[in-house]
């Protein structure tokens, strides 16, 4: 991990972005001189599940990919965090331990503020503390959604419904005739986000492109008209925080 010093330039991106725009002056240098900003190489957990939760999160660059599992290690919920987006919204103020394992899907640049700094503030700063509860209501349901629509036998509808999410949390280039997930996505990513064999994915992706629903090239993935014709999947991007 390579720390890199704190600078106001980086208060200033924040505070024009949604998470961070009801900030007072007054608030936004408290966070600002208590700020740290690192970077994570591809692979590196940030923080794992029940770990003391000390700190709120901003990516700045790069994708994260939250884990979590049931109590035996059966069952496992995988959800991604792209750029520009804060976290864990998940159990604040009311939670000691984050709820899930943080890992860098690519290298990564993240800013961090002190958590118990995070709650003061919104007890004290109204709109911001709304903007958090809805925050934390849109994770309540895309979880809910997501959870839902992977609970079915059929390993292709599984691997089906892994592309969705990842079009979802983490698409671009959104138009009537293709989306683009602008990161690499690999075959065992997906087999193990569907809970499927890698080649039983890389079967269900090799008819999926035939069909012409996607083009999935150098771990490129994009989808096609063909995809929409046959999935409820909104065009519009979405954006989900954890």
């Amino acid at each position: 991990m390579q720390k890199i010093k704190a600078v106001p330039q980086y208060m200033q991106y924040l505070r024009k972005l949604s998470d961070f725009e009801t900030l007072t002056d007054e608030e936004a240098n408290l966070l600002m001189n208590n700020m740290s900003i690192k970077s994570f190489q591809k692979g590196q957990v940030l923080f794992d599940e029940n770990d003391q939760r000390t700190r709120f999160y901003f990516l700045i660059e790069g994708v994260i990919r939250v884990e979590r599992f049931d109590i035996d290690g059966d069952f496992g919920f995988y959800s991604y965090i792209k750029n520009d987006l804060g976290f864990p919204y998940r159990g604040l103020l009311s939670d000691k331990n984050y709820p899930y394992l943080a890992r860098a899907m690519t290298d990564i640049q993240i800013v961090y503020f002190p958590m118990a700094l995070v709650e003061r503030i919104l007890k004290q700063n109204i709109l911001m503390a709304t903007r958090a509860i809805r925050e934390m209501s849109t994770i309540l349901s895309a979880t809910e959604n997501q959870v839902q629509r992977m609970v079915t036998s059929s390993a292709h509808d599984r691997i089906v419904q892994a592309i969705n999410i990842l079009a979802e949390q983490l698409g671009a280039d959104f138009t009537e005739k293709h989306v683009v997930i602008p990161y690499r996505v690999t075959i065992k990513e997906l087999a193990l986000v569907s809970g499927t064999t890698r080649e039983t994915a890389g079967h269900v992706i090799k008819c999926l492109a035939k069909n012409e629903e996607i083009i999935f090239e150098r771990q490129q993935l994009t989808l096609l008209e063909g995809w929409f014709a046959d999935q409820s999947f909104d065009r519009q991007e979405r954006i989900f925080k954890l």
